[in-house]
Parts: C-alpha cells; structure tokens; sequence
C-alpha cells in the first residue's frame, strides 16, 4: 500500500510487512511503502556460525552482516590441558595459566605458561 492512508500530519497506522510487523513511524503524506526491506527498527541478530548475539544492532529489512569477532565470553574447562579458561567466542584458546608440571630436563617446576610448555 501507499502509506497515505491517515489524515496528513499523523503517524501512518500500518505496519512494516517485515517477520516483527514493526508500525511504521512515517508521517502521513509522505509517499512510502511497508515492504519488508524498507523498515528502519534496529534489531538484535544472531551471528553465523555461533548463533550469540552481536555486540551491535542490524537495520530489520536490511540482511544480516557477516561478522568475524564474536564478543561472547565463553567461560569454561580446557579439553586440552584441563585449566579454567575464559576468552571471546571468536578468539583462540590460549592458555595462560601456569604451568602445574616439572621440567623434562631437569626435574624443576615449570616457570612458563601453559601454552608455551
């Protein structure tokens, strides 16, 4: 439709045919449409692959953008070494704690991180 449905001056009373039905805040008498990729609502959207929200919002009837840092902070134990880790999603996991074990070479505790031993 049109969108000059009410009185000039008002808000128009339709709504956006995007997936959330957004009501169009246009005043009427300017010409607009309510097809789905022409509403302007900042919404929240979910990053591929991880499926986390994003740290930031999308234009509804604009298509999703692809994001590369993923700012979830994942807490959780290591499968590799077993230590307590907490890092972003799109981060790789670097274990900084100490090293719990004894030097090969010598028998002596290790002084270096986890990921340097």
């Amino acid at each position: 439709s049109s969108g000059i449905n009410a009185e000039y001056g008002e808000t128009c009373k339709e709504s956006y045919a995007c997936p959330e039905n957004h009501k169009c805040e246009t005043v009427c008498g300017k010409e607009h449409s309510h097809q789905a990729h022409q509403c302007p609502v900042q919404v929240e959207f979910t990053i591929d692959p991880c499926g986390h929200v994003a740290h930031f919002k999308k234009v509804c009837g604009k298509s999703k953008p692809q994001v590369k840092d993923c700012r979830f902070l994942l807490s959780y134990t290591s499968q590799t070494c077993g230590h307590p880790q907490r890092r972003k999603c799109s981060e790789k996991e670097l274990c900084k704690h100490p090293c719990d074990k004894n030097r090969v070479d010598c028998g002596h505790p290790c002084k270096l991180d986890c990921i340097e031993n």
